[in-house]
Formats: C-alpha cells, sequence, structure tokens
C-alpha cells in the first residue's frame, strides 16, 4: 500500500452518512410502491426522490460543509450533484406528467419538502432537533404522491404517512 503524498488527501465518500435515513425514505416508498402498485408516475417519484437522496452528500461536499479538505479533495462531487440533480429533474418532470391531480399537487409539496431540506443542509442545521424532524417529514414525503396516484383515497393516504412519522419520530 502506498502512502498519499503530504500535500494530497484522500476523496471522501460521498455516500449519504446519515444510515437511518436510508430507512426513513425507502420504507415509505416501497410500502407505498406495493400498496398503490407501480404507476409511471410512482416509478419516477422513487427514482426523483432516490436520485435527490443521493444528490445530498455531494451538494454538501461541494459546498464545503463537510470541510475545506473534502472539498478540495473530493472534485468528483461536483460531477456527481449534477449527474444525479439532472436524474432528479428528469424523473419529476416525467413524474410529473404521468401524475393525477391529487398526485402533481402532493409532488409540489414533495418538492417544497426537498427544497427545504436542503437549505437545512446548507445552513449546516440538518444533525439539530429541528432539522431531523425536517428530514423525517421530507424523506417520507414522497410516499405520499406514489400512493395518491396508485389510487389510494386521500385521508388514507395521509393515515399511512402519519403513522410512519409516528413511528420514525
Amino acid at each position: 500500500m502506498t502512502a498519499m503524498p503530504a500535500n494530497l488527501s484522500a476523496p471522501v465518500d460521498l455516500m449519504p452518512k446519515e444510515h437511518g435515513a436510508y430507512a426513513i425514505l425507502a420504507i415509505p416508498l416501497l410500502t407505498a410502491l406495493i400498496v398503490g402498485g407501480l404507476t409511471v408516475a410512482g416509478i419516477s417519484t422513487t427514482f426523483a426522490a432516490l436520485a435527490g437522496f443521493f444528490a445530498h452528500e455531494p451538494l454538501l461536499v461541494m459546498l464545503g460543509k463537510r470541510g475545506p479538505r473534502a472539498q478540495r479533495s473530493t472534485p468528483q462531487a461536483k460531477t456527481r450533484l449534477i449527474v444525479l440533480g439532472s436524474l432528479s429533474i428528469t424523473f419529476g418532470a416525467i413524474a410529473m406528467l404521468t401524475s393525477t391531480r391529487e398526485g402533481q399537487i402532493a409532488l409540489v409539496g414533495y418538492l417544497l419538502f426537498a427544497a427545504i431540506s436542503f437549505a437545512v443542509a446548507w445552513k449546516g442545521q440538518h444533525r439539530s432537533l429541528p432539522g431531523q424532524l425536517w428530514g423525517v417529514l421530507g424523506l417520507s414525503s414522497p410516499a405520499v404522491p406514489v400512493l395518491l396516484v396508485g389510487g389510494v383515497p386521500l385521508l388514507s393516504v395521509l393515515q399511512i404517512w402519519v403513522i410512519y412519522l409516528l413511528g420514525f419520530l
């Protein structure tokens, strides 16, 4: 094994570091796809949410929120952010175009949650209690449009989401 020169640092891992977040995103989405069925809008929403989730860490690195050394040693963060951001936007557009009216409204709500979540991370507050609580809301919210486009009644969708929120909190 060769040692790295003193002036170079190993690139940082660009996978999300908040491991509980994987479950907070995946469990509601998988459940929504099972309950609501596989629709183009539901699958597109799922892929948009996953791409956005995996774009979070490259964004933090690129913004210097993981430290200047991580920012300098990981230039691929910008490329990964562009690719994942583009995928998220593309799948989000497909979801919007193929969704029901209720699903479109829920997608706009999810987009708002996602935008605020990125702003919370930008401010470095994603590890604070309010930031963590907002993260639970934002990460579980893509299940709402997936359920709605699958034909699940709104009251049932809200009940399912509240059950997830209470469980994760």
